[in-house]
């Protein structure tokens, strides 16, 4: 069972353990646990997807996600005060396309955190600036849960649109997010590292 709780400050090694998995390759740039401790003392919105085996409760630092306190966000994450590895362009890829198992079994223990999401806001918009869900656990529906949550606090927080950066090439994330009501708007070209070509996509979340 998958359940979604708040991360907190006692959660960055392990959000940063995950994107080490999910940019193995090394060809990605991964966020650091410098920039998830910036996020959470800004009180982003940031959300881990954490495995349960059993029904038992959870303590109270891993309560269930409700609805979370959060500080007005206006500054764009390539232009705030941060470090300089936090100006890089973001691939929300959802975990679609990183299913880079061994074919070993894990194991995993329980309460273990499996992904996450992390939503900025503006004014009138949010950004989902990164969704990332371990490759053992890809294509399980875990990214599209956390996508769901992100729309959901967004439209909680009365934006009026949500929109995200993809790549390019990375077809199954767009299909995903156009099965979630977002709509391909910007071709950036040269956005990602090496000179890949991004897609801006938005969803529109007034009167929805």
């Amino acid at each position: 069972m998958i359940q979604l709780v708040k991360a907190t400050i006692a959660d960055l090694d392990t959000l940063a353990a995950i994107e080490k998995q999910i940019f193995a390759s090394g060809e990605d740039w991964q966020l650091s646990r410098r920039v998830f401790a910036y996020h959470l003392r800004r009180k982003n919105f940031l959300i881990k997807a954490v495995l349960c085996h059993s029904e038992r409760p959870l303590c109270h630092s891993e309560r269930t996600l409700c609805h979370s306190e959060r500080s007005e966000e206006s500054h764009s994450p390539r232009h705030s005060e941060r470090s300089e590895e936090s100006h890089q362009n973001r691939d929300t890829s959802a975990s679609p396309q990183y299913d880079r198992t061994s074919g070993h079994s894990q194991q995993i223990e329980e309460s273990s955190a499996v992904g996450y999401a992390l939503l900025l806001t503006r004014e009138n918009s949010a950004r989902l600036y990164a969704i990332g869900v371990l490759p053992f656990f890809a294509r399980r529906g875990i990214g599209e849960t956390l996508l769901t949550a992100a729309i959901a606090e967004a439209k909680r927080l009365g934006k009026k649109r949500l929109y995200l950066e993809v790549r390019e090439q990375n077809i199954a994330a767009q299909t995903l997010y156009k099965k979630h009501g977002f709509a391909a708007a910007q071709v950036l070209p040269s956005y990602y590292p090496h000179g890949a070509n991004g897609i801006k996509m938005i969803k529109e979340l007034e009167d929805v």
